[in-house]
């Protein structure tokens, strides 16, 4: 885990937003009755979630199977109430990762961070129908158009199959009966919201609080829902008693030791991270960021530039659209590996976040305060030209 960074820039205030709200899919319907209205609406919302767990959450819920209770205690790296994980299934498990990822997460982590919560919530989820898992599945393909081949496509890029997906589907449904359909958010805290991150944009291009009503309060709630699920599964944890066997080896691994540069951006101590020989410039952000809206254009071009060369290899990833902007395709996928990467160098989840090889990060812009594009060009060109030479 990355220690907590200061937001303090050395050229100015680095700004950065806490915004992650996935998209969710519209449905027009026709009338219907106040029951069937509502009924659609939370197989809406849980169809849409489901997508935007996978893609924002990947490291909490990928499914794997339950280790049996008829094993020796020897061969146990935790318990959960009645239910075990295998060392045998964590070896498994962790030897599948991509490599970027198992890098920096240890099997601890791993067991602790993936495993354990995912046992847990499938445990608590057991009750849910099969019936109702469907239901809300094939109100998913008709909001978004899917058919179940891309669907099952989709998933294969996060390592998954149909079966896992819909055990997932299943948490998903405990969790907005459990958690979820209970979070609100006042008009208070959105008022508070919006004159604090109005400042941001420029004096002649501030939207109204009308214009912004839905995607703050999307927002919100979803930011106090992933507090209440960190607080729901902390609080299963103890309740059922988890007990944790597994012995990490010398592999324990440590926080990033970040130093300061003679810019905005700070050193990791990490080694450079290389695709096809060629280190790995990205750039994290959303579409609702101002930060990232006012740096993107920059960020994108210089890039570019490099990229065209054969110089580095760069991604651009739109969390919110599951979009990298340097290709001309919408993924719709945000790769396992990059989540992974993102969570890594930023664990509070802010953007605009900047990793430059796995050697230089910065989370926030560095002359945005000052007006100042050319300056954050400059520093990105000095920094990749660092890392090519």
């Amino acid at each position: 885990m990355a220690k907590k960074k200061s937001t303090k820039s050395k050229a100015g205030t680095k700004n950065t937003s806490h915004d992650k709200k996935a998209s969710t899919p519209e449905k027009s319907v026709e009338k219907p009755s106040a029951k069937e209205t509502s009924k659609k609406k939370e197989n809406n919302y849980l169809g849409a979630t489901v997508i935007a767990v996978i893609v924002i959450a990947a490291l909490l819920f990928i499914i794997f199977g339950i280790g049996k209770s008829s094993v020796g205690s020897a061969d146990v790296a935790a318990k959960v109430g009645n239910q075990v994980i295998t060392n045998e299934q964590l070896d498994a498990e962790y030897a599948n990762l991509p490599d970027g990822y198992k890098s920096f997460v240890t099997k601890t982590d791993y067991l602790e961070s993936v495993l354990i919560p995912q046992t847990i919530l499938e445990i608590k989820s057991a009750y849910v129908s099969d019936d109702k898992v469907d239901a809300i599945y094939q109100d998913y393909l008709k909001s978004t158009n899917l058919t179940e081949e891309q669907i099952i496509d989709l998933l294969a890029n996060q390592g998954m199959d149909l079966e896992k997906f819909k055990k997932l589907i299943k948490i998903q449904i405990h969790l907005n009966e459990t958690l979820y359909s209970n979070i609100e958010v006042t008009e208070e805290e959105l008022k508070e919201f919006y004159d604090a991150q109005k400042d941001a944009y420029p004096s002649d291009d501030v939207p109204s609080y009308e214009e912004m009503h839905d995607d703050l309060e999307q927002f919100l709630i979803g930011q106090k829902s992933q507090e209440a699920q960190i607080a729901y599964v902390d609080q299963l944890k103890e309740e059922m008693n988890v007990e944790i066997l597994y012995k990490e080896g010398s592999d324990s691994g440590d926080e990033i030791g970040l130093s300061p540069t003679d810019g905005t951006f700070d050193a990791t101590g990490d080694e450079t991270c290389m695709e096809d020989g060629k280190p790995v410039i990205r750039m994290f952000s959303t579409s609702t960021c101002p930060h990232c809206n006012w740096i993107k254009d920059t960020f994108d071009a210089t890039v570019k530039e490099y990229v065209d060369n054969g110089d580095i290899v760069a991604y651009h990833w739109q969390l919110d659209k599951k979009d990298d902007l340097l290709t001309p395709e919408v993924e719709g996928v945000l790769p396992q590996d990059e989540i992974a990467i993102y969570q890594k160098y930023n664990p509070e989840g802010s953007v605009p976040t900047f990793v430059f090889g796995c050697k230089y990060l910065r989370i926030g812009t560095g002359y945005e305060s000052q007006d100042d594009l050319a300056s954050e060009e400059a520093e990105f060109r000095k920094l990749i030209d660092e890392l090519i030479a």
